[in-house]
């Protein structure tokens, strides 16, 4: 063994240490590059005895490479595949695109062995001047990351777990994303007004169902059973990574459900299919979506889409305006002020708790809170 190690060792008599070698110990986890140990001895003795040890440390197992050193963008890339396996695709690519904009330009460069408390602060502080909405979420998957380098036993502590985080001073708002009885009425009419009945059939249907703006954009007509008056909710439509359109599984699995319609809506649709069939059968069996797209590979319209047709509306008549999520709410808050129980709306809704479904849409009228106030009135009066 030893004659053939001399021959790796190299001879230059003009250095202060002229006995050396140089071998291959591994290739490094990350980026698959090779690694080569190199080392330089006064004598030749000092060096082959050097090179016996590390080769027979190779052999047994028991080398240990100098500790490499992280930076938080090597974390990153160790995390993100692990994390893309947990998620849907819409969701994936909303995360990596906050990770890629905000979290990296702050931590990337840093080495984890120098990244402490006081710079994780000053990072999340900065997030907050500047991304209020934002920030916590941007906390989150930060500490998130180094979590994980806990997990694969690269750090030994997390630093952002440390961090205060500053809080804004909460002011009491009022909220606004849902419409009137009256005002949704308005909007409608408008809807048939503005000449396009694909706009109108699709804020109609999310008004009377609750629909999520990306259920209703996936729905296919064999989700609709004319016959017993239901609607069935199996997926959705989402974009991924690079704008790519995905036909995902619902939101949870609460969401996929059946739900009656009433005959009005019946009608709308029964209407809005004789009105397209005979257009667009052919092409490329397109008459399986309630709103085929022609232009679209995929065959259907993105919540992009649905956006801009109700900001067309509105800035058209002049009306206020709220998100195509909004309709949700505005069929939600009308369940709750045509007396639906509250575990009625949870169901048809698709909410995984109840407590969502309490959180999120016990947005009443002025008038029925004047209607409870009234009712509590009568109860003390009455004999």
């Amino acid at each position: 063994m030893k004659s053939k190690l001399t021959k790796q060792i190299k001879y230059n008599p003009d250095k202060r240490k002229p006995y050396s070698y140089r071998i291959f110990v591994g290739r490094n986890e990350l980026t698959g590059a090779y690694m080569h140990r190199q080392k330089s001895f006064k004598t030749f003795d000092e060096a082959l005895e050097s090179l016996v040890k590390l080769k027979k440390s190779l052999e047994d197992g028991t080398f240990q490479t100098t500790t490499k050193r992280y930076k938080y963008s090597d974390l990153v890339k160790l995390w993100l595949p692990q994390y893309k396996q947990t998620v849907k695709q819409s969701t994936y690519a909303t995360v990596s695109q906050a990770i890629n904009n905000h979290i990296l330009p702050s931590l990337g460069k840093f080495y984890l062995d120098k990244l402490s408390v006081v710079k994780c602060q000053k990072v999340v502080n900065d997030w907050f001047a500047d991304y209020p909405g934002s920030y916590n979420r941007l906390y989150a998957y930060a500490r998130k990351i180094l979590e994980y380098g806990i997990h694969l036993e690269i750090i030994n502590s997390n630093p952002m777990s440390k961090v205060i985080k500053p809080r804004a001073k909460k002011e009491a708002k009022t909220f606004t994303n849902y419409y009137s009885k009256e005002e949704l009425t308005k909007f409608l009419e408008s809807c048939k007004k503005y000449g396009q009945p694909l706009y109108y059939t699709y804020f109609r249907l999310l008004a009377y169902t609750g629909l999520r703006p990306s259920e209703a954009l996936a729905l296919k007509w064999s989700d609709i059973n004319f016959f017993n008056s239901t609607l069935s909710v199996n997926r959705t439509v989402d974009t991924k990574e690079h704008n790519k359109v995905v036909i995902d599984a619902p939101k949870t699995v609460n969401s996929i459900r059946t739900i009656d319609i009433d005959p009005s809506t019946v009608n709308l649709l029964r209407t809005w299919h004789h009105k397209n069939n005979t257009k667009v059968v052919t092409l490329n069996n397109g008459d399986d979506y309630v709103f085929y797209n022609p232009k679209r590979s995929e065959g259907v319209f993105v919540r992009q889409d649905a956006s801009r047709w109700d900001a067309e509306i509105c800035d058209a008549y002049n009306l206020r305006h709220i998100s195509p999520h909004g309709f949700r709410h505005t069929h939600a808050s009308m369940l709750f002020s045509a007396g639906a129980k509250p575990k009625e709306v949870q169901e048809r809704l698709g909410h995984s708790t109840i407590k969502t479904t309490m959180d999120m849409y016990v947005h009443l009228s002025q008038a029925d809170k004047k209607q409870t106030v009234a009712k509590f009135a009568n109860y003390m009066e009455a004999e």
